[in-house]
């Protein structure tokens, strides 16, 4: 199965998933914008929902910290020494087997050393299904 890399530039971001694929998504903030001198990131979050409503963890949700956790993701940097911060989310098959055609809300959470929560990007996503039927 191939593996891709989407980046996410800017918020209010859209995601379009190919149904039951791998993908790494990558969201660098910039520290002069969004943290205070000296704080750093220590957990974050991707969920999807169908609505905001829903409870968590919705459609899916992934937690990682600065420890890299393969198959979930990691704070790739966190801040510190003033740096931008890059978070790494790797969504599996079996993370986005609920999505299809219909939207759903994506937003990512994060989590200060101050214990200040934050959400830089929220958006929507959807999931095209295959149309050719996998076979070994």
């Amino acid at each position: 199965m191939l593996a891709h890399t989407l980046a996410l530039p800017s918020n209010e971001g859209i995601i379009h998933f190919s149904q039951s694929s791998d993908l790494t998504i990558r969201k660098t903030l910039t520290y002069a914008g969004f943290l205070p001198t000296g704080e750093t990131i220590t957990a974050a979050w991707f969920t999807v929902k169908r609505s905001r409503s829903d409870a968590d963890p919705g459609l899916f949700q992934k937690q990682i910290s600065t420890s890299d956790v393969p198959g979930t993701g990691q704070i790739e940097n966190d801040g510190g020494a003033d740096e931008d911060l890059i978070l790494r989310f790797d969504i599996n098959p079996a993370d986005t087997v609920l999505l299809d055609e219909r939207p759903a809300r994506f937003e990512i959470k994060v989590l200060t050393s101050t214990s200040d929560f934050d959400y830089p990007e929220r958006g929507t996503c959807w999931a095209t299904r295959n149309v050719t039927t996998d076979t070994s």
